[in-house]
């Protein structure tokens, strides 16, 4: 559950396949699995991956992150599904702001936390 006044972001329709639209959770007597790489952008253009591909839905993942440059007031993530470890070959998301206070670089620690659920909702909070 996210604290109080911490934002949340909700990409809908994320990696799901429906029988009849066919866009990204397998599904079958075991439960869905993400079909896709869910993951952030990188300085360098690569993808981190925060979701492999073939998860059992749903998850939740946490991860930690830390500022770049000293004095960031804003840390933004674009999320990412795809098979290739590279963010061009991918289909982009979305973004997702975080408001933080300006720090030393390297000193801010920045915890997200991304849900993915069966019916191929992505949910990431801070």
């Amino acid at each position: 559950m996210p604290r109080p006044g911490a934002k949340t972001t909700i990409v809908r329709g994320t990696g799901y396949q429906a029988p009849v639209k066919g866009l990204g959770v397998q599904r079958n007597p075991k439960g869905c699995r993400s079909t896709k790489d869910i993951g952030i952008a990188l300085a360098d253009g690569n993808m981190s991956v925060v979701v492999p591909r073939n998860s059992l839905l749903p998850c939740t993942v946490e991860k930690n992150y830390t500022n770049s440059h000293a004095n960031m007031s804003l840390f933004t993530i674009d999320v990412y599904e795809g098979l290739s470890d590279q963010i061009i070959n991918n289909r982009y998301l979305r973004k997702h702001d975080v408001i933080m206070a300006p720090a030393a670089a390297g000193s801010a620690l920045i915890k997200l936390t991304f849900k993915y659920n069966a019916y191929g909702e992505l949910q990431i909070s801070h």
